[in-house]
């Protein structure tokens, strides 16, 4: 029997086919393990086509033999269909808070609001307000004489005061010790203490108002 030469290039997918030929044909095949890495290499004779196993690491072909040599495993074959989706996995942890965001733009104005309650009616005002005046003179020797005041109208009060030179318009010529309204619970008079070194007319004024 004769077959044809069969290269390394061929080797790998046409020994398992040779093998089995050889075996059904009667061709003596020696046998042995499948070395590691799964491959099958045998010397196949060039003369009546008989085919033996070898161990390369062991042995080799000789001249009038010739090496093939083909994998245990067959060629990958095509790629099967896509399995079905499976169930779906647990929730995982919370992530960690994200940075805050940038600050948004400025909304527009809200509608105005209902108007409020009417608030309580204010007080009166301050009705009758004039000034009293009255002139005094202050004479150097006479303690009596620097202890002056102005008087408020009946259903009147003091509200504030003071003292003035009477010509002059100044305070130059006096010395004020004490200006104050009198120490009552309604203050009706406004009292002053003067002193000098002459004789010196002075007025005491009081500013007066309606008693509430």
């Amino acid at each position: 029997m004769h077959l044809p030469r069969i290269t390394s290039q061929t080797s790998r997918y046409a020994g398992v086919g040779l093998l089995a030929v050889g075996l059904a044909g009667g061709v003596g095949v020696t046998a042995l393990s499948i070395p590691s890495g799964g491959v099958y290499t045998a010397c196949y004779a060039n003369s009546d086509g008989a085919l033996r196993l070898i161990d390369p690491a062991i042995d080799s072909c000789k001249k009038k033999e010739t090496v093939i040599s083909w994998s245990a495993t067959g060629a990958t074959g095509p790629a099967g269909p896509a399995g079905a989706t499976g169930p779906a996995g647990p929730a995982g942890p919370a992530g960690a808070t994200g940075p805050a965001g940038p600050v948004g733009d400025t909304g527009p104005a809200g509608p105005a609001g209902p108007a409020g309650p009417a608030g309580p009616a204010g007080g009166g005002g301050v009705t009758g307000a004039h000034v009293v005046s009255r002139r005094w003179t202050y004479t150097p020797g006479d303690p009596l004489s620097g202890t002056a005041y102005a008087q408020c109208p009946a259903n009147q009060i003091a509200t504030g005061g003071g003292v003035a030179d009477a010509f002059e318009g100044t305070l130059g010529n006096l010395t004020i010790r004490a200006s104050l309204p009198n120490v009552n619970d309604t203050p009706q008079s406004w009292n002053v203490i003067v002193t000098a070194d002459h004789v010196v007319d002075y007025d005491v004024y009081v500013v007066c108002v309606d008693a509430g």
